[in-house]
């Protein structure tokens, strides 16, 4: 079996370890299943041969720079938006008259 290459001080490897990813992406690592389950997060690998994985580093930066892209989007919705309406929570919203109305 070769031997490892050295590591670069300074270079990013193109790997992010979980312990990595944590402190990257707002999520847990419950959420960050769902997600990737879901196709809604980029697809770990596995680091052959040991049991450890990982994930891209190039992929999570597109991930990340998404997300930042719809929290603008959705603040500017919000502050456009908004006007004079009062707010009302999306959940309140969809649920059934209380009174009855509908009987």
């Amino acid at each position: 079996m070769p031997k490892p290459l050295p590591r670069v001080p300074h270079v990013e490897s193109p790997f992010v370890l979980r312990a990595e990813l944590l402190t990257m992406v707002p999520h847990s690592m419950a959420t960050i299943d769902r997600l990737e389950a879901r196709g809604q997060f980029p697809k770990r690998i596995r680091l052959e041969p040991t049991s450890r994985v990982a994930w891209l580093r190039r992929e999570l930066t597109g991930y990340l720079r998404h997300l930042a892209k719809r929290a603008q989007s959705a603040a500017k919705e919000d502050h456009f938006g908004a006007g004079n309406q009062e707010f009302c929570h999306p959940l309140k919203a969809k649920r059934a008259d209380p009174g009855g109305s509908a009987r």
